[in-house]
């Protein structure tokens, strides 16, 4: 009996996952497959585009495979080092694939406590720098200035941060500016930038927080969008902006929860001041509250957590007589 070699290729492995995927399955099954089943169609038809091939796609999985990656492929990548894996013997070198240009590049040079213009507030600070437009066409500016306008006035209505208003931020628009100048000047810790790349009908937005003291990126993202309805274009993508910074900067995951069943921004900021008002529990709080929560419910009857917090001022209204 001869035993024949086997033949061995160098192949690069794309294995993923849906994080939360029970959970996701528990709260809505109907929408997660529907999801699941649109990215699952997008991700394959990337994958064939740059000549890989799905192996297999089990549950929330998917396995692909590619003949190489190296020098094929316009993305950055983060070196995260070795780490020890279950069943493999010696460790693997990890990667994290970026999601914006640039993210790659060093820290930015840190910004200093003693030469701010002004005392860093006590709560999270940040200033929202006017996104750049990467479309080539300057009258496209005015998207990349509404999400940007749109995102300030999104973090303003959260009481446990502090927002540079757009007339100071924006004075920096055009203009070569470096992060620790901006911090420095404005007094803010946090500063937050992006761009904005219109092709046809679809929207490519991305977005940076950058921590000035210590000069590291502390989050990014990547929105693509079809640009069929402007306007709840410009709501969902402040939306989601501003909740993934409450995560990063205050209530932590909470803020995912208090977003709740809602995509329309209007009805979202009425309830962002409403739960601010109600946790003074005065009795004039709490007309005020319930007054911003009815404004909410008749934007968006469905508007669960608006409902609930409506709920709560009664009690607290019975509750203290």
């Amino acid at each position: 009996m001869t035993l024949e070699g086997f033949k061995r290729k160098l192949t690069a492995i794309l294995n993923a996952d849906v994080e939360g995927y029970c959970r996701l399955m528990r709260e809505n099954e109907e929408t997660t497959i529907r999801t699941l089943t649109t990215y699952r169609g997008v991700m394959a038809t990337l994958i064939q585009k740059y000549r890989g091939r799905v192996v297999d796609s089990p549950g929330d999985n998917l396995l692909a495979e590619f003949p190489s990656i190296e020098h094929k492929l316009d993305l950055e990548f983060e070196d995260l080092g070795d780490h020890q894996v279950k069943n493999i013997a010696k460790p693997v070198r990890v990667y994290r694939v970026l999601t914006y240009p640039g993210a790659a590049a060093p820290k930015v040079e840190p910004a200093a406590v003693e030469k701010m213009a002004f005392p860093l507030p006590e709560k999270p600070s940040i200033a929202v720098l006017a996104f750049d437009n990467m479309s080539g066409d300057p009258e496209q500016g005015y998207l990349a200035d509404g999400i940007s306008e749109n995102i300030i006035t999104a973090l303003a209505y959260i009481p446990e941060m502090f927002v540079i208003a757009r007339n100071s931020s924006f004075t920096y628009k055009g203009k070569p500016v470096k992060v620790q100048q901006v911090s420095e000047e404005l007094g803010v810790r946090y500063v937050l930038e992006g761009s904005v790349l219109k092709s046809e009908d679809k929207v490519r937005i991305t977005a940076q927080l950058i921590d000035a003291l210590t000069g590291g990126h502390i989050w990014s993202e990547r929105y693509d969008r079809d640009l069929k309805d402007l306007f709840r274009l410009l709501d969902e993508i402040a939306m989601a902006v501003t909740v993934a910074l409450q995560v990063k900067l205050t209530i932590g995951e909470q803020a995912r929860l208090e977003t709740g069943s809602t995509l329309n921004f209007e009805a979202w900021g009425y309830l962002a001041k409403a739960k601010s008002i109600f946790y003074k529990f005065g009795k004039e709080d709490m007309v005020r509250a319930r007054e911003l929560c009815e404004k909410a419910i008749r934007i968006d009857p469905k508007y669960a957590n608006a409902v609930q917090v409506l709920a709560w001022t009664h009690k607290i209204d019975a509750h203290f007589g």
